[in-house]
Order: C-alpha cells, then structure tokens, then sequence
C-alpha cells in the first residue's frame, strides 16, 4: 500500500537521482514565452549541463524573430509551419521523438517559470514517492510575465470536476497540500507538467489523434494502467502563465480543428467507455496491461460509461480501500 499520510520519511532515496539528464520537452505554438521560459529554466537550474531542451516549435513567417532567437538557444528544434499542425497532443507526439540518451523526462508547455534549484527539487520530491515507477504532476501556481509570481504559491492535488456535454470528464485544482512533508498520492495528472523516468515515454507513447480535451484523463488512465503511480508535489517547483489573453489558439488557425475534436472524442469514447461501435483504432494508444480500466474506476471513483463521479474522486482522494496498490 502506498503511504498517503503527510508524515515525514525518514530516509530519502534522493542519492539515486543524482548526475541525470532531463529532457524537458516543450511543445509551443506561436508563443512568444518559449523563449524566457528556457532562459528560466536555465537559469534557475542548479546543474544546466545536465538539461537537455526539446522544442516542437509550430510557427509562422511573422514569428521569424522569435524562431532566430531560439536557434540560439541550447535545444533540439523541430520546425512546423503552423498552418499544419493537428493540434497539441500532435506536437507532443513528435517532440516524443526528440528524446536521445536522457534518464528523465519533464514535460511542459511552453510558458513556465521556476523555482531557484528546481532540477534537485524535482529529484528530490520523486525519491520521496514510494513507487517503482512514480510520476510527478499537478496544475502548478500561476506567474505572469514577464517573471510576477503570484503571491497564492496554492500547492494542490487534482479533482474530478464534471463530465462535459460531450461525456469528457474535466478535471481541476483540489485541496491544498502544502502542509504535507511529502508528495501525495493521486488518480489524476496534468498534461502541462509530467516528471518521471525516461520509460514513461517508451510505454505510452502520446496519441497524436487526441485534439485537446480528454488529454489529461485519457494520459492518466493509460499511465496507471501501465502501472505508473501519479504524485502531486507539495511543494513549488514551477509557475504556469494561465490567463495568456492574447495568445493565438490552434482552432483560431486551422479551420478544420472541429474535425480533429470529433475524431478525438470518439477516440476517448472507445478507451474509457469501452464503446464496441466505434470504429476507431487505438493500437499502441490504448490502455495498459498491469491494471484494468475497472480497478482504475474503482481506485478513482469514476464511472466513464454512466458519467458517475463519486465523492472521492470530488477531493482528489484516491480510493485505496477499494484497491491495494
């Protein structure tokens, strides 16, 4: 059983995550915060040397200045007209690719800033995850440019909030865990920030034919199902720039992106509701081995096919009476 109480540990597995590499992974589209948010992150690093950059960078020729900027910086790039692209889940299929011989993968969008030391903070919050394979995730607090954090630091765990028109279930930030000594335990995790080994990429592969809604609960049932254990940290690591007012959407881009959404809620129709009309085929995108989407719904407090979310899936609680593991 995985400890879900706030007590400290007393030994810290954090020697085992020394000297690694990280492949942070951003997928940006047109945004020109893909540029200070690197700069940050270097910044703020305590080992730089050991951070590699992956950038799925979707843009047009009036975003000429920005794309010379970050060719100076340390990344891989992968250049998109951002008239093609199919959509963010898309881009991070591609960016994927982008991993070479990193132990770690940090996956971000494209406008964060950080926490002084935040690669030893990351390394040291996994080793305190009692799993063989732990996930660090959560909506993390707000900054907004150029580097004004918010003063509410709210470290939270993730909710069910409701089931949409469309039967896609939406999640968001639950109760605070600052007051917690280590990360907790959680059923639900953020597209926006996922750390965790390298194996994480090799076993679920990112469905590229998910538009945008769903990512987050379908990521989460095909991670715990290939037997990954998903943690929100307690303490702050990043900053995510919500509002973002003027910045440009895929959808208002590519005029067809309403056909993207409707094949990708058929997508998720046929993973979580087990839907035998559908025709879709989900091949390597589909639910993991070690767990059943059952044991998932019990552990979560979720009922995909009859749109019931039960309370503790309400508070971010996962329900470990129903399921040890």
């Amino acid at each position: 059983m995985i400890n879900q109480n706030c007590e400290e540990k007393t030994e810290s597995l954090f020697w085992k995550f020394t000297n690694y590499k990280i492949f942070v992974h951003l997928a940006a589209f047109r945004d020109p915060e893909i540029i200070p948010t690197i700069k940050n992150a270097i910044e703020k690093a305590d080992n730089p040397e050991n951070i590699s950059f992956g950038v799925v960078w979707q843009a047009l020729d009036e975003d000429i200045e920005i794309t010379e900027e970050l060719k100076k910086l340390p990344c891989k790039i992968l250049e998109i007209d951002a008239k093609q692209s199919l959509g963010v889940c898309w881009a991070r299929s591609l960016g994927q690719k982008l991993l070479y011989d990193e132990d770690f993968i940090l996956q971000l969008d494209s406008h964060h800033r950080f926490e002084q030391g935040w690669d030893s903070l990351l390394f040291e919050l996994l080793a305190q995850c009692e799993s063989p394979k732990p996930i660090l995730s959560s909506y993390v607090p707000q900054y907004t440019p150029p580097n004004n954090i918010s003063a509410n630091k709210a470290i939270n765990s993730m909710s069910a909030s409701k089931f949409d028109d469309n039967g896609i279930l939406n999640l968001i930030a639950a109760e605070s865990i600052a007051q917690c000594k280590e990360p907790q335990l959680g059923m639900f995790l953020a597209g926006g920030f996922i750390f965790a080994r390298r194996e994480f990429y090799l076993d679920i592969p990112y469905d590229p034919f998910i538009y945008f809604q769903g990512e987050e609960i379908m990521l989460s049932v095909r991670a715990w199902t290939n037997g990954w254990d998903i943690f929100h940290p307690h303490k702050a690591i990043l900053y995510h720039y919500y509002t973002r007012k003027n910045a440009v959407r895929h959808w208002e881009l590519d005029s067809e992106w309403y056909r993207l959404e409707q094949r990708s809620r058929l997508r998720i129709k046929k993973l979580l509701e087990r839907d035998l009309n559908s025709t879709e085929n989900l091949e390597i995108y589909g639910l993991g081995t070690q767990r059943t989407l059952e044991e998932y719904q019990e552990f979560a407090g979720i009922n995909f096919a009859k749109k019931e979310i039960f309370e503790n899936a309400h508070k971010g609680l996962p329900n470990l009476a129903k399921l040890n593991v």
